[in-house]
């Protein structure tokens, strides 16, 4: 089996050695102990997923998400947030940003595996699927998880490719918006609000495609070419 790369920022020295002594059987682990630079970083070390701190100083993990996700080099790269704060202001607002997950420090070295593991198989499982997928003037290339319209690339953070990937894939079909929750984040207990944040930041980024995204009164989501 594959051994997967991560990337582990936290301003918390500890934290850092804990998690290697923990996971380094399991993961190829890299640690950074500031975020100043950390998406710098995440270029020249190319992990296969991202493990955020969320409190920093400096720059928190909220700030460093944003920076991952807005740059194309780094959009792609799955990302999950690590901390104790497991207040549902933190956990909220960390999960409408679009990460692959939400992690709390009290849940077991196995548990975390496990989330890492799942989400990390469904990204390689995707890319074998297909190569590339098409809806009118829209392709989504899964060789580079890269998303273009006519030819002109667009810039989707690791969430909304999944999003798309899956409406694509279904796009002749109604598919209900708990299905999508399941798909994305691996279970439903998501906030409704999460999905729907992501939905008009992805439809506001494919404007000039072919066709829209419509969600219906039953809470289905479907494709309606032009």
């Amino acid at each position: 089996m594959k051994k997967y790369s991560l990337l582990y920022i936290d301003d918390n020295l500890l934290n850092l050695e804990m998690f290697e002594d923990i996971f380094e059987d399991d993961f190829v682990i890299s640690t950074k102990d500031d975020s100043v630079d950390a998406l710098s970083y995440v270029k020249s070390v190319k992990p296969d997923m991202v493990i955020l701190d969320v409190h920093m100083p400096v720059k928190d993990g909220i700030q460093v998400f944003r920076e991952l996700a807005a740059d194309e080099e780094t959009a792609c790269i799955p990302v999950m947030f690590y901390s104790m704060d497991d207040s549902d202001e933190t956990v909220s607002k960390a999960l409408l940003l679009g990460p692959e997950d939400f992690l709390v420090r009290t849940m077991s070295s196995s548990q975390i595996k496990a989330r890492i593991l799942n989400k990390l198989f469904k990204t390689s499982d995707s890319n074998e699927e297909k190569t590339s997928l098409r809806c009118e003037n829209l392709e989504l290339c899964m060789d580079n998880f890269q998303a273009s319209i006519e030819g002109e690339e667009v810039s989707l953070t690791s969430i909304e490719f999944k999003i798309l990937y899956y409406i694509l894939m279904k796009q002749e079909e109604r598919i209900p918006k708990e299905e999508l929750i399941k798909y994305v984040w691996g279970d439903t207990t998501v906030v409704s609000r999460a999905i729907n944040t992501h939905m008009t930041n992805l439809r506001n980024k494919i404007r000039p495609a072919n066709f829209t995204i419509k969600i219906n009164r039953h809470n289905q989501i479907h494709v309606v070419k032009s």
